[in-house]
């Protein structure tokens, strides 16, 4: 109850910092939706006189401001480039006027950060211009607020209280861009008490906001704004307001307005609890799901905290922590990207065998961190956990040099992300793949290392003529209906295919030219239990949710495109023996999927999940998706023959067992309406298990 206490209380002192374009209503009914979903009830936005000015800005705000107050308690902030005070006064009486029926504070300017540029011409004229809008607020019934402070610069806020500037404004707003230079070392508590000894010697007494708490996720550190909220929300103030609700630029995209070689520039547009395109960042989905006491848990995990809200307890520049650090001789298992599908499986299964795993995973794939506090709860101080990206050469290369073995996931794995930011791809699938390697090259005594690739590597396997046969397509050479084996040509197709090829053959390369014990994995499609696909990635499950949720489900191409699925179970039996096997198998890569006897096209897909779970689901046909392959199979002979692994799990009982486990997690946190399990009640396959 006292937990639950603080994090109400944690709550209602919280809101978001927003701005709102005239004319993007779409946009606002989106922040309101969005912020209602984190249970959030206030928002700081701006009213500018230049918007109020357009021709249609009365009109915006005359819908805006009332819209807004719907749901949220506003503050409103006032911004006009004045160089005469009373202007700015009469625009704020103007404001008061129209709609101070909707809001009790007034935010009033920001920092005069450069005077130089600025069109206040000197401290006279701005401080004339504060204290006039302050007064005038005031005599309106309205609390002021100012914002903008640097905390780690009061020299502007002492020249304020000395020119008498702060006598009518009831708040102080701090700004908070952490991991700047304008955010120093020192926690909140020790900020504050430099602006309340200011405070004190002015014989003031304002309240302490903190407008704009935020962290830049240019450098893709997601874990680094859980840990930024928390510290803003442990500290004493009476309010809190996050910095911002979504992105300016999506990734790859920051070229467009900025030079590549200007990081402040880049760092300034990715603040948002979402990205710019809507999706979700780690800190929205694990507040969404599991409310601050999720974002805490998470960070306690991350950083090794203590108590309740005591992030400062960690270091404040430091953005990587170890938690559950084994105090045993015994070196865990690596496993990169531990913390998704492939990886928390294998993860389960060394635990279950009694060995240490250190989880080396930067949280960005959605359900990641729902599969981390799986693991974590269910196997404590056997697991360890690096949140961090494997583009960071040094913290890669400190997890390998104390590991005894590798097991290497982390990867981008979507077609579309890849086209739309190929940097990012490349440097996640062939740097990140290469920092490990290099890290092994040195050591006398390096670990072996199974690295997972992909199908994509062979192309659009356009050369391989293919037919229809009934729901699917089949080649209409005979040698190819087995499968494809090792020896098929390789042929890079899409950034996606070209970053995964690379870093495949690097792994080769590497064992061969240096030694190194490492095996590849040229993996089809494999499903199973802690997948939270997509469209893009992991079809399967993207298929059962979509049902699941009574969603239209859309096929791109016609539907008759074969793969053979993969239970993960059988997955995790085979990365097992490549381990086990590593003597005769390093060098080598293994095409591992389901063969054909575990093959389905996508319309087959569909029969299968009607009768598993009772109703029909309806879809649409798009187009064709860029680089699909019409016909793809595994051709797993080699790898069996060398180690007699073979898949146990046939489609109808993979399926059973997938459907069980995603009724039991519900997939993710959305109202998901249960289907009629009639195929699962007859089999048997969902026992006990309890339907909504």
């Amino acid at each position: 109850m006292t937990v639950n206490f603080k994090w109400q209380a944690a709550q209602a002192r919280l809101g978001v910092s927003q701005w709102l374009r005239p004319g993007n209503h779409e946009q606002v009914e989106k922040t309101l939706q969005d912020l209602q979903a984190l249970n959030i009830n206030r928002l700081r936005t701006g009213i500018s006189w230049a918007d109020w000015q357009s021709p249609d800005g009365r009109k915006w705000f005359d819908w805006l401001i009332p819209r807004i107050c719907q749901h949220m308690e506003l503050v409103p902030c006032i911004t006009f480039a004045a160089v005469n005070p009373n202007h700015y006064v009469d625009f704020i009486d103007t404001i008061i006027t129209a709609y101070g029926e909707y809001f009790d504070w007034l935010d009033l300017w920001n920092e005069p950060i450069n005077f130089a540029k600025s069109d206040i011409p000197d401290w006279k004229n701005f401080c004339e211009m504060i204290g006039l809008a302050s007064h005038w607020s005031k005599s309106r019934s309205k609390k002021t607020l100012l914002s903008g402070v640097c905390p780690t610069d009061l020299n502007w806020l002492e020249m304020a209280g000395s020119h008498g500037v702060l006598i009518y404004i009831d708040a102080i707003g701090l700004r908070g861009l952490a991991g700047t230079s304008e955010f120093d070392s020192n926690s909140w508590p020790q900020k504050l008490a430099k602006a309340r000894e200011i405070f004190d010697k002015h014989n003031l007494d304002p309240e302490i906001w903190i407008t704009e708490a935020c962290y830049s996720t240019w450098q893709h550190d997601e874990i680094g704004q859980i840990k930024t909220l928390m510290d803003a929300l442990e500290a004493p103030v009476e309010r809190v307001y996050w910095h911002s609700a979504y992105d300016m630029l999506q990734h790859g995209d920051f070229h467009r307005d900025t030079q590549p070689s200007s990081p402040r520039n880049n760092r300034n547009h990715y603040f948002g609890l979402k990205t710019a395109d809507g999706s979700a960042k780690l800190i929205y989905r694990v507040w969404q799901q599991g409310g601050l006491g999720g974002l805490h848990k998470l960070a306690d995990r991350a950083f090794q905290r203590n108590g309740d809200l005591s992030p400062s307890a960690a270091k404040s520049n430091e953005q990587t922590l170890h938690i559950h650090i084994a105090k045993t001789v015994k070196k865990p298992v690596l496993i990169t990207g531990g913390a998704g599908f492939i990886g928390a499986n294998v993860a389960d299964r060394l635990l279950q065998e009694g060995e240490k795993v250190l989880i080396f995973d930067n949280l960005s794939h959605p359900g990641s961190e729902r599969n981390l506090e799986w693991l974590c709860d269910t196997y404590g101080n056997n697991v360890e956990l690096k949140v961090a990206d494997v583009c960071d050469r040094h913290l890669v290369g400190e997890a390998v040099r104390r590991c005894s073995r590798i097991f290497h996931f982390a990867a981008q794995t979507a077609i579309s992300a890849s086209i739309k930011d190929p940097q990012r791809d490349f440097d996640i699938n062939v740097h990140g793949t290469l920092n490990i390697l290099e890290t092994l090259r040195h050591m006398k005594s390096p670990p072996p290392l199974l690295f997972t690739s992909t199908n994509q590597i062979y192309g659009t396997l356009d050369e391989i003529a293919v037919e229809q046969v009934g729901l699917r397509y089949q080649p209409k050479n005979s040698q190819h209906r087995n499968g494809i084996n090792e020896s098929q040509q390789l042929d890079f197709c899409t950034p996606y295919g070209c970053s995964k090829g690379a870093a495949d053959q690097y792994v080769l390369d590497y064992a061969r030219t240096f030694g190194i014990p490492a095996v590849v994995f040229r993996l089809s499609c494999v499903y199973g239990p802690r997948q939270y696909g997509t469209e893009e990635q992991g079809w399967v499950a993207h298929f059962l949710r979509q049902w699941m949720a009574e969603k239209t489900l859309t096929l791109q191409g016609d539907g008759r495109q074969v793969r053979d699925i993969l239970f993960v179970d059988d997955l995790v039996d085979a990365v097992m023996l490549a381990q086990k096997h590593m003597g005769r198998l390093s060098g080598q890569a293994f095409n591992i999927g389901g063969g054909p006897a575990i093959s389905i096209s996508l319309l087959e897909m569909m029969q299968h999940l009607e009768r598993l779970i009772g109703r029909p689901c309806p879809f649409q046909f798009a187009d064709w998706r860029f680089g699909d392959q019409k016909f793809y199979i595994a051709d797993t002979q080699r790898f069996r023959q060398l180690t007699g692994w073979q898949p146990c799990i046939g489609i109808e009982e993979g399926l059973a067992q997938f459907c069980e486990w995603a009724l039991e997690n519900r997939f993710d946190s959305t109202n998901v309406i249960s289907p009629t399990p009639a195929y699962l009640l007859q089999q048997g396959a969902l026992n006990n298990v309890w339907i909504r």
